[in-house]
């Protein structure tokens, strides 16, 4: 079972979860996952010119400079 998975279960069995599971894949193989109540998107940010991560929780800010070669998978979690 993969670190992912097991974590997702965790957080079935304590009840801790929010409506998606989100995977932001980079390109050197790393994997960043994190529960949010809204689907997160990709927009680009006017002060820096570039893609950002954006999630609803955060008031709007971006939390994630987006590079070439990243994948952002969604999934909605079991209720």
């Amino acid at each position: 079972m993969s670190n992912g998975e097991a974590n997702k279960m965790i957080r079935v069995l304590n009840n801790e979860r929010l409506k998606y599971t989100v995977h932001v894949h980079k390109p050197d193989g790393k994997v960043i996952e994190w529960q949010a109540a809204d689907v997160p998107g990709i927009r680009f940010f006017d002060e820096s010119r570039s893609l950002w991560l954006f999630d609803g929780r955060y008031s709007g800010q971006p939390i994630l400079a987006w590079e070439e070669g990243m994948i952002l998978l969604v999934e909605e979690n079991p209720k």
